[in-house]
């Protein structure tokens, strides 16, 4: 009497691609390579765990192997395996996709594959690469040797449902002090996600509105990781998709982001145009009198304002920020929490534009009034908000020392400094710059108050910062 063949889950049974792969499985006997398809990686390893499960009735044991770092040669790390394979098992390989960038041509991994493929003869039980579809197309393309020796291609798409399910998780990690907050390996993790979920979502054409949200998404995570031509490109793809589908909030937000992008490519002028373009914009949805709007709109002035200063246009940076400040002060009353970090935005960037045009006194008040809110929102919630509180610091270190304070100045800016320290540990490629500059401040104040060997040690850990930037 012959055993019955293994099932699929109901989700998915009647997707032929997997049964035909699950009955590839049931029936390899040695080495055999079969590919799986798939753009998106919580559904790569839902599928797999589906086919682990399904194997289990017919004496097959599925094993997983998790490739977490970028590595040369695959078959060394399933020869690793523990205890070693045997004839009774099926492997799924996951994060290969890691070792096969999108702008590298033969990566090393893949030049070995083919030159090594031989030698995959070897293994005992059939091999299941599980890859997006950029990854297995260079595969395909740039190991065709290996490629040849496949047996079975699934190629299967992320159900409409589960594919909105994945996205909305990613979406709600909006907001570029959340990002911040995170390791640079989550940031990166969470933009190699939106990238999968856009690739899924161009691959099914009419999907311009998911592709929108997703782009203004990698946008502010491109910013947040400091990679702003990226930021960009994304901004502007999400601008022409937003002026497209006809979604004002979107283009709006796009153009926000695109504004901060260019300002920190050194593009202060375009910047300044995208940015009072998405003050009008919000300007018009505003006109409603919800609480989101206005909010969004008194962002955009403080943007604004924070470019136009740098550019030699103080009094219409003033201008807009006091703008902002009294848009802000007003949320603030019906809506604290949500309105107090981006008052202190607003009320650094006053003070910056205030401190230009010598009006020390007022600078000094709206930079202290900032502070005051920073340091309780970083008691509160450190890791969010002690990047804004180390800038805080900064900026009354810097109006401090010009008023005369020297001592005042000192202390500000060596709280600031330590701060800067702390996250340049943690991620060093978003502030490490930022902590050379607050060391260059140090240096300065502690000359001018005579403590020269303070400040020699100051300028030595500058110095190591730079050279370390540059190798």
């Amino acid at each position: 009497m012959t055993e019955p063949l293994a099932t699929l889950p109901p989700e998915t049974e009647s997707d032929p691609e997997l049964l035909s792969l699950l009955r590839l499985l049931e029936r390899a006997e040695g080495f055999t390579l079969a590919f799986l398809m798939c753009n998106v990686a919580a559904e790569r390893e839902r599928l797999v765990d589906l086919l682990v499960q399904s194997l289990k009735p017919q004496g097959r044991t599925g094993r997983v192997l998790h490739l977490q770092e970028p590595l040369v040669d695959l078959l060394a790390e399933l020869r690793r395996l523990s205890p070693p394979l045997s004839a009774g098992d099926a492997v799924f390989v996951l994060g290969l996709e890691r070792s096969i960038p999108a702008d590298v041509s033969f990566p090393p991994v893949l030049e070995r594959m083919n030159l090594a493929r031989e030698l995959y003869r070897d293994l005992p039980c059939p091999i299941v690469l599980v890859l997006p579809d950029y990854a297995l197309t260079k595969l395909a393309r740039e190991a065709p040797d290996f490629w040849a020796w496949r047996s079975g291609v699934a190629e299967v798409e992320v159900p409409a449902e589960r594919l909105k399910s994945i996205a909305g998780i990613e979406l709600a990690f909006r907001g570029d002090r959340e990002l911040r907050s995170l390791s640079t390996a989550r940031v990166r993790g969470h933009q190699e996600v939106l990238q999968e979920l856009l690739a899924e979502y161009e691959e099914r054409g009419d999907a311009d509105r998911e592709r929108l949200s997703l782009l203004n998404e990698m946008a502010a995570g491109w910013v947040s990781l400091g990679e702003l031509e990226e930021a960009r490109l994304a901004a502007e793809q999400a601008l022409e998709l937003a002026r497209k589908v006809g979604d004002p909030g979107a283009e709006a937000e796009a153009l926000n982001i695109l504004a901060v992008a260019l300002a920190n490519l050194g593009r202060g002028e375009e910047a300044a145009i995208q940015a009072q373009t998405a003050v009008e914009a919000f300007r018009v949805l505003a006109r409603d009198g919800s609480a989101s709007a206005e909010a969004a709109l008194a962002s955009s002035l403080s943007n604004l304002g924070a470019i136009l200063g740098p550019l030699g246009r103080p009094e219409e940076a003033l201008a807009v920020l006091k703008e902002s400040v009294g848009a802000h002060r007003r949320l603030a009353v019906g809506a604290p929490e949500q309105t107090l970090p981006s008052l202190a935005q607003a009320l650094s960037n006053l003070g910056n534009v205030l401190g230009a045009l010598g009006r020390s006194l007022e600078a000094l008040s709206a930079a202290h009034e900032a502070l005051e809110i920073r340091r309780r929102l970083a008691a509160e919630q450190p890791s969010l908000y002690l990047p804004d509180l180390a800038v805080s610091l900064k900026n009354c270190g810097a109006l401090l020392f010009d008023a005369g304070r020297g001592e005042d100045s000192l202390a500000a800016t060596e709280e600031s400094v330590q701060i800067l320290r702390d996250l340049a540990k943690r991620r060093p490629e978003l502030f490490s710059s930022s902590l050379a500059t607050g060391l260059s401040n140090l240096e300065v104040i502690l000359r001018s108050l005579g403590r020269e060997s303070e400040a020699a040690a100051v300028a030595e850990e500058a110095r190591s910062l730079t050279v370390g930037r540059s190798q």
